[in-house]
C-alpha cells in the first residue's frame, strides 16, 4: 500500500514534514513515485493504469471547461484549482527545503520561482438593476447609512479581489503533475488507519 510513510519520498523528506501537509501528502507520494519511473516498487501499478491521470474537470482543456460555464460544476472546479494551487505551492515549498535530496524532480538542483497573481472576480449575483427616480433615492438614503459602516465595504472588497502564489507548472513536480497526481488520488485512495491516513 502506498502512503508517504512507505513510499519513496520517506527517504528524502522526513516524515513529520510530510504530515504538515496533511492530504497534499499522499498526492506528493504519487508524484513522486511516477517521477521515478521504473526505479520505483510501485511502477508496475502506475504502468497498469490506462492513463496517466483521470478525466477529472479540472483537467479538461480549456476549451471544454468553457462547456461548463455558468453552472455550480465550474464555480466547483474554480473553488477546488485554487485549493489545489496553495496545496501544491506547500509541497514546493517543502522542497525548496529538502531539493538537494530531490534530484528525481530537480535535476539541476533548483526550484523555480514562484509568481504571485492578483484576480479580480465578480459576485454570481453582481448584476445591477435598472435605475429609476425610486432607487436613485434609495441609493443616495444607503450610502449615507453605509458612510458609518467600513467594515461592510472593506469585507466586499475582499471578496472580489484575491492574489494567489503560482508555483511552476511543467515538470516531474509542476502543477500539472500535481493535478495528474490528485486525480488518481481522488479516485483510488482508501482510508488505511488512522495512522497511515490514505493511501493506494
Amino acid at each position: 500500500c502506498l502512503t508517504p510513510q512507505t513510499g519513496s519520498i520517506s527517504l528524502a523528506v522526513p516524515i513529520h514534514d510530510l504530515d504538515d501537509l496533511d492530504d497534499a501528502a499522499l498526492i506528493f507520494a504519487v508524484m513522486y513515485e511516477k517521477a521515478l519511473r521504473e526505479s520505483s516498487a510501485w511502477w508496475p501499478y502506475f504502468n497498469r493504469l490506462p492513463f496517466d491521470h483521470e478525466p477529472l474537470p479540472f483537467l479538461w482543456d480549456t476549451s471544454d471547461q468553457a462547456e461548463l460555464r455558468g453552472t455550480e460544476v465550474s464555480f466547483r472546479v474554480e473553488d477546488d484549482l485554487r485549493a489545489m494551487r496553495e496545496d501544491h505551492g506547500r509541497v514546493v515549498r517543502l522542497c525548496r527545503e529538502h531539493v538537494a535530496k530531490l534530484g528525481v524532480l530537480f535535476p539541476d538542483g533548483t526550484v523555480p520561482d514562484s509568481t504571485e497573481k492578483r484576480k479580480v472576480t465578480k459576485k454570481k449575483d453582481e448584476k445591477k438593476p435598472k435605475e429609476t427616480k425610486a432607487t436613485k433615492r434609495e441609493d443616495s438614503d444607503d450610502s449615507a447609512d453605509d458612510s458609518h459602516d467600513d467594515s461592510d465595504s472593506d469585507s466586499q472588497s475582499d471578496s472580489q479581489s484575491d492574489s494567489l502564489t503560482y508555483e511552476h507548472d511543467h515538470g516531474p513536480c509542476g502543477f500539472r503533475a500535481f493535478l495528474s497526481a490528485a486525480s488518481l488520488v481522488a479516485s483510488r485512495a482508501f482510508h488505511v488507519d488512522d495512522t497511515a491516513g490514505q493511501g493506494l
